[in-house]
């Protein structure tokens, strides 16, 4: 019970003080879109408290963000209601000599927010920090629940729960974003609640009822409502709820009434907002590249997935571990080339690790089980694709929402080589390698980019 306790404690208490680190550290609005973000959240607020002005204002300056689904900027509101936030929506002009020019520490002007001046800009900064507050306590609950998918699948494997837990919690890139205001962090928690209630169905003892299905569809419209690209876990379960009921020896009929209830209450709570796209920008599922114009940088031309994977793969998957800021600050070059060594080795033994466990897997619901990783990661950068075809978007914290997966097979592939009665002292090593990273992104990187202010 005390291995237990440490496998599951040390990653969450690791993660609370790297994000907290990477809070503090991280300048006001510096993280990707956080005033936009900031800016929404203030909407709902004033909304819910009927400040009209004030919500009008924030809405306009929330630009692309104002396509979000709402379930975590409300969970925000009381940020805005405790630290009394009632505007102005005053915010520090942009540094002149800021350029998006990605470059390791010191090596151009990273910060894109002159320091903040007079009493309005504080009191900003002062609600912006209570929101990255709230945003912890969201990765905070990504974590555990990733770490509880993770105990599921192994069957209770400390060893490899510790492992992935610490690939998971420790990555730099997820620090910053659950320090910063952004919705991904909830997308992330609520898509692997849904995903571990979905294992635990499959592995249980009696078939999945109707019921069941309605409360798994309800969950995945949950995660939706926390970010749109989350509604793709629909899929997934519609799929294993259909193929587990044929394992458990139920009619086909039966199997895809399952699969059906669980797609349509997804599709039925999910439809208030697809009409308030419909009767507000003329598309409910908001696909028209022409409603981001004003806001993004689109694509002229439809960027298919080979020219992906020839043009900007390198960038993106840089980004979902290490790029900073406004996407300006890098790493030195030397870390990735070891981060691309690791992510070739750790990819090709994650791929075998899964054909292993579907291998040996003694049933049709325990290949289902181990198949939820790889499935809901190739649906979710499916997903991205779709969205990076039209808008210049190629940032990996758009696949957080499948992130546990990720260092899930990860973290299988890399413990495959040691035998099991080394595999515990593998999986401790792992974590200290993963906060040895996060102290050199902490030090070396974000305080050697940001200590110098602009004039």
């Amino acid at each position: 019970m005390r291995r237990a306790f440490l496998w599951w404690a040390i990653p969450l208490l690791l993660f609370l003080l790297g994000g907290a680190a990477m809070a503090v550290l991280m300048p006001p609005y510096e993280n990707p879109d956080e005033l936009r973000h900031f800016n929404y959240a203030v909407y709902w607020g004033a909304k819910l408290e009927r400040n009209h002005s004030l919500a009008h204002r924030a809405r306009l300056t929330s630009r692309q963000e104002q396509f979000q689904t709402p379930l975590y900027y409300l969970s925000l509101a009381p940020a805005v209601w405790l630290t009394g936030y009632r505007g102005p929506l005053d915010f520090p002009k942009v540094h002149q000599e800021f350029r998006c020019i990605p470059a390791p520490p010191g090596q151009t002007v990273h910060r894109r927010y002159l320091p903040l001046k007079g009493a309005s800009q504080l009191a900003a900064a002062r609600t912006m920090y209570a929101m990255r507050a709230t945003s912890l306590l969201w990765g905070l609950a990504a974590v555990l629940l990733g770490m509880a998918l993770f105990w599921e699948l192994s069957r209770g494997e400390g060893a490899l729960t510790l492992a992935a837990g610490a690939l998971w919690a420790l990555n730099p890139r997820w620090l910053e974003t659950c320090a910063s205001v952004s919705n991904d962090v909830a997308a992330t928690a609520l898509a692997a609640l849904a995903l571990w209630a979905l294992a635990r169905t499959l592995r249980s003892e009696r078939p999945p009822t109707l019921a069941r299905a309605a409360l798994l569809g309800a969950l995945c419209a949950l995660a939706a409502y926390s970010k749109m690209n989350a509604a793709a876990l629909a899929g997934v379960v519609a799929g294993a709820l259909f193929f587990g009921g044929r394992a458990y020896g139920l009619s086909w009929g039966r199997c895809l009434a399952l699969a059906s209830i669980a797609a349509g209450c997804t599709l039925a709570l999910l439809a208030p907002w697809l009409i308030r796209n419909h009767l507000q920008f003329g598309d409910a599922l908001l696909l028209n590249r022409d409603l981001w114009k004003p806001f993004v940088a689109t694509r002229a031309v439809t960027m298919y997935p080979w020219d992906f994977f020839r043009e900007e793969f390198g960038g993106f998957r840089w980004s979902y571990y290490a790029v900073y800021g406004q996407f300006a600050l890098l790493m030195h070059s030397v870390a990735y080339r070891v981060l691309d060594t690791l992510l070739v080795i750790s990819g090709v033994l994650g791929l075998v690790f899964w054909i292993r466990m579907v291998w040996c897997a003694t049933d049709m619901r325990e290949r289902l089980v181990q198949s939820l990783a790889p499935a809901w990661l190739l649906l979710a950068f499916a997903a991205f694709l779709s969205y990076n075809s039209g808008v210049y978007a190629s940032q990996g914290r758009l696949i957080f929402p499948a992130g546990w997966a990720i260092a899930y097979l990860q973290a299988g592939g890399l413990l495959l080589p040691f035998p099991r009665r080394w595999q515990s002292a593998a999986a401790w090593l792992l974590l200290l390698l993963m906060l040895g990273w996060d102290y050199y992104i902490l030090r070396d990187v974000i305080w050697q980019a940001f200590r110098y202010l602009p004039a």
